[in-house]
């Protein structure tokens, strides 16, 4: 499927689960490889009193023709409660995409502009899609929300191409404008964001460092029970060699003492046999 989502010449609606679009793209090899991230605009739904819905639109770079596809975290419909209920991260292509139409319709928050160099590619943004996966599955309305979801792939991004997102008039956090403005202010901190990330790649180092432990307790563990195998072997091998060897023994020590039983009876006679012709 994700082939399709990617296709420069499909013009269609098309949706697939963020997750399902990362195992497909990770294990396509360099299928995907041709596609590479121009930049990212940061989108924020208007005439919304209160939290508005935010999203990402991403432009892809395909060959010569440029294409774009949509981010975003919701609750799932199946949940009766939205706070911490399974995510609805998904990607997906609208029909007939216009951006000019998009900068109309909605506040822009931020455009990530990419360097030329280092080229993000599309299976390095699955990777932040697979990272923000691992810190947060689910949906909670007041922390891991369309928010979150958004300020967490631009900061991922700027760590991993060294771009920076360009100012626009839509003030976030602490500084947002109040009042009529309020639809501005996102319910997460962009400190708070930075705080997870960090949190959740100490988590990850935590889970390496403890995984090579436990490698390196198997390992010693095998080596010890190698050696004592060794030993056994070894032992058996004695046992065996004395058990074989010993009747060899026993049948020879036997053999020269009637050998010399043998000797001296002979040796008896003839000194009998002498002691008669006196």
């Amino acid at each position: 499927m994700a082939n399709i989502l990617l296709n420069t010449g499909f013009k269609q609606a098309f949706s697939l689960p963020l997750m399902s679009f990362y195992y497909e793209v990770n294990s396509s090899g360099d299928k995907f490889e041709q596609y590479r991230l121009l930049h990212v605009i940061h989108y924020k739904n208007k005439d919304v009193i209160g939290a508005a819905h935010e999203f990402l639109i991403l432009g892809i770079l395909s060959g010569t023709q440029t294409f774009y596809v949509r981010v975003e975290r919701r609750p799932t419909l199946r949940a009766s409660n939205v706070s911490g209920s399974v995510a609805d991260d998904s990607i997906s292509r609208e029909q007939d995409f216009d951006l000019e139409a998009y900068k109309k319709k909605y506040d822009m928050v931020t455009d990530h502009r990419c360097p030329r160099k280092p080229v993000v590619r599309v299976s390095d943004i699955c990777e932040i899609f697979c990272a923000m996966h691992k810190i947060s599955p689910n949906y909670e309305l007041l922390k891991y929300q369309c928010y979150w979801l958004c300020s967490t792939f631009l900061r991922k991004l700027e760590r991993l191409d060294g771009g920076k997102p360009s100012t626009t008039n839509v003030s976030r956090g602490k500084e947002a404008i109040a009042g009529k403005w309020a639809r501005f202010v996102p319910i997460i901190t962009e400190r708070k964001v930075q705080s997870d990330i960090k949190a959740a790649e100490e988590r990850e180092e935590d889970e390496v460092k403890k995984k090579e432990e436990r490698e390196d307790g198997r390992i010693n563990a095998e080596f010890v029970m190698s050696i004592q195998r060794e030993k056994k072997k070894t032992l058996k091998q004695v046992e065996e060699t004395q058990a074989a060897v010993t009747p060899l023994l026993i049948t020879s020590r036997g053999k020269g003492a009637a050998e010399e039983l043998a000797v001296r009876s002979a040796f008896s006679r003839l000194v009998v046999h002498a002691s008669k012709g006196q």
